[in-house]
This record gives structure tokens, sequence and C-alpha cells, in this order.
């Protein structure tokens, strides 16, 4: 799908996060929440793309540990379940 050194982190970094909503997948959302769609993407969406891109970035020292990934995505879920445990 990609072209001239074009790579899947290059593109989403290029749309990120002005443009964040073009590289999801339209199905992830559900209409009964599009009213919150824009909350929802700030929230947890863009730190997620955030987290994953610097994951990719091209030398292993710059990426961050696993042990820190895993907390930020342990805060986010925590953050989710917190706010929608009544959902």
């Amino acid at each position: 799908m990609f072209v001239d050194g074009l790579t899947l982190p290059i593109f989403s970094e290029s749309m990120f996060p002005e443009r964040v909503a073009e590289i999801l997948d339209p199905r992830m959302g559900h209409e009964e929440h599009q009213v919150c769609a824009e909350v929802w993407t700030q929230r947890y969406i863009v730190p997620l793309i955030a987290l994953g891109l610097s994951c990719t970035v091209e030398s292993p020292r710059d990426r961050p540990g696993m042990k820190d990934v895993c907390a930020k995505l342990s805060a986010l879920r925590d953050d989710f379940l917190e706010r929608h445990h009544d959902d």
C-alpha cells in the first residue's frame, strides 16, 4: 500500500494529531457514541496513537521501555473503565 519510502508510522505521524480521525478504521466508532466522538478521540485514541508512534521511532534507544508502555496503557484503560463502568 505504501510506496516511495512511505511507511505506516510516517503516514500516521504526518496525520497526527490534527487529522487522526482520517487514519482510524471508521468501523471503530459506534453511532450511539458519535456525540462524544471528539472527546473520546482526544482522551483515548490520540494518546494511544502517540504511544504507538513513540514505539516506532527509528532508534531503539529513543523508544519507551515496555514497562513504561504497559504503565501508559494501563493508565488509559483504568481511566476508560472508571469513566464508563456504568455504560
